[in-house]
């Protein structure tokens, strides 16, 4: 039986000419997906740098909140000294109270150095300073084993960096990131807790643990920009120095970086979070 034209099918070009267009139409497909997870894993990224920078602002805020407690007016009576050698003029254990910050010059424990608002550079404080703060807080009050135990908290911008080991191509070469620290260690000091404190036993300087990674700020830039800074601070009564004791509100500026650049415009995605802390236990 002879085949009529129309019952023929499809010729090799005209199946040829499907198939491209199938394949040319898969490609995109397939292209717009790979784009879409791109996409998403730099986003992930971008919001894993933006949680992380934004859970270790609040929990400097917080620690600042709770710092100067419980301070000396906080006791009716003597509280209970305990087995140690903390015990100091009064009965009362130096290490059951607490004052809002620490003040540190040269590496011992000096709450008589001075902190400059105006220039930071003429502050004779290391500690408060740009990078680095020290704070005393009972951060467990409700502890049955150890009641009334002040612990020192530390902050501290590393020094040395973290820069990247492979950065990504493209926009020229990434800068060095820092890293944030904390750490949280038991007061231990045997002198006073009032001004001026003195603290021959312990220190409350630790190396600490990664607490936001990819900081931006730089100390090795704070000398020519002081917006570098990541801590600086306010006075009481408004005066351009003062000791760390009188230290009113803490100015916290954290710059931080994504894991990835842009896909589009290949720059660094950065993210800038600022609070303004405010001890809420003035000193005693």
């Amino acid at each position: 039986m002879r085949v009529r034209r129309a019952d023929s099918g499809f010729s090799l070009i005209e199946l040829m000419v499907v198939m491209v267009i199938f394949l040319v139409v898969t490609g995109a497909v397939f292209g717009l997906l790979n784009t879409a997870q791109v996409r998403y894993r730099s986003e992930q990224q971008f919001l894993d740098s933006l949680q992380g920078a934004r859970t270790g602002l609040e929990q400097i805020t917080r620690d600042i909140h709770r710092a100067g407690y419980p301070a000396l007016n906080a006791y009716d009576t003597v509280p209970q000294t305990p087995p140690s050698a903390w015990t100091v003029a009064g009965g009362i254990p130096s290490n059951s109270v607490a004052v809002p910050f620490v003040g540190m010059r040269f590496g011992a424990i000096d709450q008589t150095c001075l902190v400059d608002t105006a220039n930071p550079a003429l502050s004779t404080c290391v500690i408060p300073g740009p990078f680095e703060i020290i704070l005393e807080a009972d951060l467990d009050p409700e502890n049955a084993v150890a009641p009334a135990q002040v612990e020192w908290v530390y902050y501290r911008v590393d020094l040395a960096g973290n820069a990247l080991v492979s950065p990504p191509t493209g926009g020229g070469a990434d800068p060095v990131t820092r890293t944030l620290y904390r750490s949280v260690t038991a007061k231990t000091c045997v002198g006073p807790p009032w001004t001026p404190l003195t603290c021959v036993g312990g220190n409350p300087v630790a190396a600490g643990v990664p607490f936001v990674d990819n900081v931006l700020n730089d100390p090795a830039l704070y000398g020519g920009d002081p917006t570098e800074a990541v801590f600086s601070y306010r006075c009481a009564g408004g005066a351009t120095t003062c000791t760390p004791e009188n230290i009113d509100e803490v100015y916290i500026v954290l710059r931080a970086r994504a894991y990835s650049r842009d896909l589009q415009t290949r720059q660094i995605r950065a993210l800038t979070l600022q609070s303004v802390a405010q001890p809420l236990n003035p000193p005693q």
